[in-house]
């Protein structure tokens, strides 16, 4: 039963698995993240030496998006 189902009411203890692993923040690695906020967020490219770079928007869009993440997480658990 998912924490969401059980809501956190039925049963008196309850166990929950897999807290050790972070916050999944993989989409965030890519070059180009939007945010209802902050609109798009693209990294800058060098391509003469194949690296890329956080740009002012880049970094606030992602920073919120990390934030939402993390927020919802704990909301997840509050409900367990």
């Amino acid at each position: 039963m998912t924490m969401h189902r059980s809501k956190g009411l039925e049963f008196p203890f309850v166990i929950i698995a897999g807290t050790t692993k972070g916050v999944n923040i993989s989409d965030l690695r890519a070059p180009l993240v939007i945010s209802h906020r902050y609109g798009l967020g693209l990294k800058r490219q060098e391509p003469e030496n194949i690296k890329s770079y956080d740009t002012l928007s880049s970094a606030a869009v992602r920073t919120e998006l990390e934030r939402a993440a993390m927020s919802e997480e704990l909301r997840i658990f509050y409900v367990a």
